[in-house]
C-alpha cells in the first residue's frame, strides 16, 4: 500500500517559531498518526525554508553570512519539533542538496514544455512578503504604498526576469477545482479560490531574481546571473521529500496557514500540473492565533513562544488545545487560561478522575464482566452508552479526515461524560456483585476505547491511561477500539491513588 504523506509548509527562518508555526506541526503530525492508526501506511515532513532577500537581510543585520544564519534559525525549529515529540520521517530544508536538484530538475521540465521564458518585469514588490503585488491588492498611505493582505510596505522594481505562463494553466486549474470540491479545506477556502479562477485572469508569474540583487538562493539552470524566485524553489521541497523517502507522488496533504494560500492553492497545483505531475489530495488551511484580537507580531510583543507553551503546561496539554480550540473557519484567541481549563476539565476531571475511579481497589477489572441481569433498572442506559461506543471509531475518523480536530476531540469528550454519567448513576460500589461486575467491566471497557481513540492526539497522556488499564501494547490499535475487542486486559490495574494526570 503506498504510503500517504502529510507536509507542514517549510517555515521561513527570518525569526524563531511562534505557536502558529507549533499549530501547523501539531495538525498534520494528528493527521499523520491518524491515518497510520486507521490502517495506511504513512509519513510526516516539516522543515526550513531558507532562501530569499529577507533571509539574507535578516543576516546581514546580525552580521552573520546567510548560511551560518539560517543553519542556527532552522535548528530551531527543528529543535521545536523534537520538544514537541513529532514523529516526523524528515526534516526538510531548502539548502539541501537533493532539494537543489529537485528545484533545478522542475525548472527544466517546465522550461522544456515552453512554459517559462524570459522577459522584463516591472511592479510593486514586497521584501518582507517575497512577493509583487498588483495596484488593487494595494493601498495607499502617507508613508507610502502597502500590502492589504499583510500590511507590509512595496517598493517599485524594474529587472528582467523569468516567468511561468501561469495563464496557460487558468483552464486546468478551473477544472481541478470543479471536479475536486475537497482539494482544498475548508470548503469556504475552497470556493474563494475557485471563484477567483472562475472570474478574474491570471497573470504570468515573475519566478527568478537578479542575482546581483537576490544571490541568497538556487542559480536558474544555464544563467546564473537569475536565482529562483524564494516561493518557486522552495515550494518543490514537497517533491524533494517524497522522492527521498520513497514515497510515489503525490502527497496526501499538505497543511499550510492562510497567510500562503495563494501559493499552495493556485501556484503550486500550476507548477505540478505545467510539469505533468498529479496534484496533492488536500490543502488544508488553518487560520492564524491571535492576542486579545490582534495578530500575533513582534512590534506588538505579543508572539508566543511554543517552547516556553510546552515547559509550562506540558506537551499534550499544548496538543490538546490546539487541536480543540482552533477551527478551520475563523481565526482563534490564544489563551493560557483557557489552556489551564481544557487540561482540568477535559483530560483530568472527565478522564484522569474516571480511570481513577474505576481502577480503585474497591473494584476488580480482570474479574468483572458484562453480565445478564433481570430486570435491572438501568439497562436502557447500559445499552445506550454500549451503542455510542459501538459508534465512536467511525464518527471520529469522519472527523479527522476532513481536518475536523475539535469535532472529533469534542466526540471523545461527549463519550466520556457519558461514561462517567453512567458510572455515576449505576452506583457500582453500593450494587450487587452482578451489576457491580457489569458496570466496572463496562466502564473499564469504555475507558480503553477512549483511551485507544485519544492516541494520535495525545501520545504521552493516552499511553499512561492505557498503561493504568495495564492494555497490552499490541492490542492498542484501531480494531481493539470495539467494545469487547479485548478480554485480557485490566490485570493488577485496581489499587490506591496512581492518577494518571494531575491538576494544573
Amino acid at each position: 500500500m503506498k504510503k500517504a504523506l502529510f507536509t507542514t509548509p517549510i517555515f521561513y527562518v527570518n525569526a524563531k517559531p511562534h505557536i502558529g508555526h507549533l499549530h501547523s506541526i501539531v495538525l498534520a503530525d494528528t493527521a499523520a498518526r491518524w491515518s497510520k492508526f486507521w490502517g495506511t501506511p504513512s509519513a510526516m515532513v516539516t522543515g526550513t525554508d531558507e532562501h530569499g532577500t529577507k533571509v539574507a537581510n535578516a543576516a546581514a543585520a546580525a552580521n552573520q553570512q546567510p548560511k551560518q544564519f539560517v543553519d542556527t534559525l532552522s535548528k530551531t525549529f527543528k529543535d521545536l519539533s523534537d520538544k514537541a515529540k513529532i514523529n516526523y520521517d524528515r526534516f526538510i530544508r531548502t539548502t539541501d542538496p537533493d532539494h537543489e536538484e529537485q528545484a533545478r530538475q522542475v525548472w527544466t521540465t517546465l522550461q522544456e514544455k515552453g512554459l517559462i521564458y524570459k522577459g522584463k518585469h516591472q511592479g510593486w514588490y514586497c521584501i518582507s512578503d517575497e512577493t509583487f503585488y498588483s495596484e488593487t491588492e494595494l493601498e495607499d498611505r502617507p508613508e507610502g504604498k502597502f500590502s492589504k493582505e499583510s500590511g507590509n510596505p512595496v517598493e517599485w522594481y524594474e529587472e528582467t526576469n523569468y516567468f511561468f505562463a501561469l495563464s496557460k494553466l487558468q483552464p486546468q486549474l478551473k477544472e481541478l477545482y470543479e471536479s475536486s470540491p475537497t482539494f482544498v479545506l475548508p470548503s469556504g477556502r475552497h470556493q474563494q479560490l475557485a471563484t477567483e479562477l472562475a472570474t478574474q485572469p491570471l497573470t504570468d508569474l515573475s519566478i527568478s531574481r537578479p542575482a546581483a540583487r537576490c544571490p541568497w538562493g538556487i542559480k536558474v539552470p544555464g544563467d546564473s546571473s537569475q536565482t529562483m524566485y524564494v516561493w518557486f524553489e522552495a515550494l518543490i521541497n514537497y517533491l524533494t521529500a517524497a522522492k527521498s523517502l520513497g514515497i510515489p507522488w503525490p502527497a496526501h496533504t499538505h497543511v499550510i496557514g492562510k497567510d500562503i494560500m495563494r501559493f499552495h492553492g493556485i501556484y503550486w497545483p500550476a507548477f505540478l500540473l505545467g510539469a505533468g505531475l498529479e496534484v496533492p489530495k488536500h490543502v488544508v488551511i488553518h487560520p492564524h492565533w491571535t492576542i486579545e484580537g490582534s495578530k500575533m507580531s513582534k512590534s506588538k510583543n505579543n508572539v508566543v513562544d511554543p517552547m516556553e507553551a510546552i515547559d509550562e503546561f506540558g506537551n499534550d496539554t499544548v496538543r490538546y488545545f490546539l487541536l480543540h480550540d482552533s477551527s478551520l473557519d475563523h481565526d482563534t484567541p490564544y489563551s493560557a487560561d483557557r489552556i489551564v481549563e481544557r487540561h482540568n476539565v477535559n483530560l483530568v476531571n472527565k478522564l484522569s478522575n474516571l480511570f481513577a475511579r474505576v481502577c480503585g481497589p474497591k473494584f476488580s477489572i480482570s474479574e468483572s464482566k458484562v453480565q445478564s441481569i433481570p430486570n435491572w433498572s438501568a439497562q436502557a442506559k447500559h445499552n445506550e452508552l454500549i451503542e455510542q461506543l459501538r459508534e465512536l471509531p467511525e464518527i471520529v475518523n469522519g472527523y479527522v479526515e476532513n481536518f475536523e480536530f475539535s469535532r472529533a476531540l469534542s466526540k471523545l469528550n461527549d463519550a466520556a461524560m457519558a461514561v462517567n454519567v453512567y458510572f455515576q448513576d449505576t452506583e457500582p460500589w453500593a450494587a450487587e456483585d452482578a451489576v457491580q461486575q457489569t458496570v466496572v467491566a463496562t466502564t473499564a471497557d469504555s475507558c480503553r476505547i477512549i483511551a485507544i481513540l485519544l492516541q494520535p492526539f495525545c501520545p504521552d497522556y493516552s499511553a499512561k491511561m492505557l498503561d493504568r488499564l495495564a492494555v497490552h501494547p499490541e492490542k492498542r490499535s484501531v480494531e481493539y477500539a470495539r467494545v469487547g475487542a479485548d478480554s485480557s486486559f485490566g490485570e493488577n490495574a485496581n489499587r490506591k491513588g496512581d492518577f494518571v494526570l494531575q491538576r494544573l
